[in-house]
């Protein structure tokens, strides 16, 4: 997934709520806000999406970004969930969900542009429920189906099927 495919996507998804006063709050929180006009890419989704978009009130079942990228010698923290943390790991370049003492939980994703994916997912289901969906088990059971499908390879499934158990 790229920039274009992120915002477009996540768009996609608001466009399918009526917008009301009483709810606009509702959609800051899936659709990010441009700080450019003009997407620069110089070929690193990770900076370039946090260049061009404010994305600290995007949020998807409890995973959020943060204002801007942190870096220390082994991972670009990106955002979190509560108190833990979502990186980029600079080696591997795996999307890693690792505790406020940089201990490892999981591996979310090979790829940043996975997690992407995965967090687009998240959000088509996860504002159901804001506009009055009761989400049914089966629901819950092809959101995990998907996020298996992106991801591709076992060693990312445990967080998946943690949040959607």
């Amino acid at each position: 997934m790229n920039i274009v495919e992120f915002e477009q996507q996540l768009l996609d998804i608001t466009n399918k709520y009526p917008r009301q006063d009483e709810s606009s709050w509702i959609f800051e929180m899936y659709e990010p806000k441009r700080l450019k006009p003009v997407i620069d890419s110089n070929g690193d989704l990770l900076h370039d999406l946090f260049k061009t978009f404010d994305l600290s009130e995007l949020t998807a079942m409890g995973l959020y970004f943060n204002k801007g990228i942190n870096e220390n010698e082994d991972y670009f923290l990106f955002g979190g969930r509560d108190t833990d943390m979502l990186v980029v790991d600079k080696k591997t370049l795996e999307v890693k969900f690792l505790t406020e003492d940089d201990e490892l939980l999981h591996v979310l994703a090979r790829t940043f542009s996975d997690y992407l994916s995965i967090f687009v997912a998240l959000s088509e289901f996860s504002i159901k429920g804001f506009f009055g969906h009761n989400i049914s088990d089966e629901e819950g059971d092809d959101l995990l189906k998907k996020c298996k499908e992106i991801v591709k390879d076992s060693k990312y499934f445990s967080f998946y099927e943690e949040l959607l158990a």
